[in-house]
């Protein structure tokens, strides 16, 4: 076997062995606790015309609806504290909380940006990152929406014209909000100074989470140490912002309140409305959300709104 076949063999059976073991280690209580759903898709808001079913594989895919005892397959026990931004991955390894060398890293770029392509497609997302840009005052004409069924699969249709992969709707768990988003400034974090953190206000019902899949053939023909590596990521990123924004915007002009969350501008922790949404689980990771049919293998955006959805 040579090195390339070697390699796919390799990424082929890691997912295999991540995604089975995920679903053997359920609790019994949660698996009692689901409705199968079997392969025509999440059973919240309406079917997409464009995409009428969710391509899950050859997974048992089981969906619980977000609600106070549950989000997803895990229990709720207790109250759910909402997190600052300052205290996610990246935040943590900009303020030295990490380690010196992952510090350092951050803050010149040197583990993504300073690859080109990477840099070209990162610096972009910040274009689509401003608050008027991810947010702003609805139209004052508001649509009537008679049928949220109907409203929830034009969105996910809208979705799916703007090239996503995947489509939810969920109700907004409160705890996704951030508490706080953190200060923009590099400089700031790097110091450690969190006091120009701006609270989180926004309370808004739904939530629609748009995917994109980061490509399994390219991420197959990758070591994990290219700069290709990397770039897959920018590139979900990218396509996930764009389509955010556009979709936000899209609420607005009918008179609703419309917020995207994307890789440059979160005010929500993207794994549990993703899981809020039904397009995935936590993972043993603790910290990122799987999907049945694309693992890790995604990148995801959301669009937190008053319409009136399923």
């Amino acid at each position: 076997m040579n090195r390339r076949k070697f390699l796919k063999a390799g990424v082929a059976s890691a997912l295999t062995a991540g995604m089975v073991g995920a679903m053997r280690t359920l609790p019994v209580s949660a698996a009692e606790a689901v409705a199968s759903t079997g392969s025509s898709g999440s059973v919240n808001g309406a079917r997409s015309k464009l995409h009428p079913k969710v391509d899950y594989g050859g997974a048992s895919v089981r969906f619980v609806e977000n609600n106070d005892q549950w989000l997803g397959t895990s229990q709720i026990v207790g109250t759910v504290n909402r997190t600052h931004e300052a205290e996610q991955g990246f935040n943590l390894a900009l303020r030295g909380k990490l380690s010196s060398e992952a510090q350092v890293a951050m803050y010149h770029y040197n583990f993504v940006m300073k690859h080109p392509f990477d840099g070209a497609l990162g610096i972009f997302s910040n274009y689509v990152s401003a608050e008027n840009i991810v947010g702003g005052t609805p139209n004052q004409e508001k649509l009537p929406i008679p049928d949220p069924e109907q409203m929830s699969q034009n969105i996910k249709d809208t979705a799916y014209f703007l090239r996503a992969d995947e489509v939810g709707i969920g109700k907004m768990p409160e705890y996704a909000y951030y508490s706080h988003k953190a200060p923009f400034s590099h400089e700031e974090l790097i110091r450690d100074d969190i006091s120009h953190s701006t609270p989180v206000t926004e309370k808004l019902p739904y939530v629609i989470v748009v995917t994109v899949d980061q490509h399994l053939e390219t991420m197959l023909a990758s070591t994990g140490y290219d700069g290709i590596s990397s770039t897959q990521s920018m590139r979900g990123y990218h396509a996930t912002a764009v389509i955010s924004v556009i979709l936000a915007q899209y609420i607005r002009n009918l008179g609703y309140n419309a917020r995207a969350h994307h890789f440059a501008n979160y005010a929500a922790a993207m794994p549990p409305v993703t899981i809020a949404a039904g397009l995935g689980e936590l993972s043993r990771t603790g910290d990122c959300t799987v999907h049945p049919r694309l693992g890790y293998r995604h990148k995801v955006a959301a669009v937190t709104t008053d319409l009136p959805l399923l």
